[in-house]
């Protein structure tokens, strides 16, 4: 059996400079995963010729011998995210549609009391600007923290001392569910 695993513990933070307000686009980077766990493992199922199970039985050695099962987990906090506000709020005269420069104002809690997959965030708790850029920060939202898991199991035939058949069976996405408990650290 073999085991391994390894944490990541990160903060990237990032700084718009060319924007009209760059104080308020001081904030963490929209790749920033401050927490990352993978842990993965190889087993070797002890059945078949050599090993300590069905050693003996040739019948068994070749049906249920030379068994590999693998596994990969992965956990991690969710990722930050931007709200935006459409249209030339601020007056500047913008006419670039794709580009949306202005935040909305924050004028409530923008965490909702019990958080769903549905509502991550309070959406009352924001408000269109009104010739201004918003006093809501970049990226201050997160989206909310994945897990992971993937499973296979491989099967070798030996032809001869020197050709083997492989089966291969791969199971991605296994246990994929979203946490929809905050990471606090």
């Amino acid at each position: 059996m073999v085991c391994g695993g390894k944490w990541l513990w990160s903060g990237r933070i990032f700084i718009l400079t060319k924007l009209l307000r760059p104080n308020g686009s001081r904030s963490v980077s929209s790749y920033d995963i401050p927490h990352f766990l993978s842990m993965s493992g190889i087993w070797e199922l002890p059945f078949g010729k050599g090993k300590k199970y069905f050693n003996q039985h040739a019948i068994a050695s070749r049906l249920l011998g030379n068994w590999q099962m693998n596994g990969v987990v992965q956990l991690r906090s969710g990722q930050p995210y931007n709200l935006a506000v459409s249209g030339d709020v601020a007056n500047i005269g913008n006419s670039v549609p794709w580009w949306n420069y202005a935040r909305p104002n924050l004028v409530g809690n923008p965490q909702p009391s019990h958080p769903t997959a549905k509502q991550w965030f309070n959406p009352a708790a924001f408000a269109v600007p009104s010739f201004s850029y918003g006093n809501f920060g970049r990226n201050v939202l997160r989206t909310p923290s994945v897990a992971d898991a993937d499973f296979s199991v491989f099967k070798n035939f030996l032809v001869t001392e020197s050709k083997v058949i492989s089966f291969r069976a791969e199971f991605f996405n296994v246990s994929t569910f979203k946490i929809t408990v905050r990471l606090i650290v």
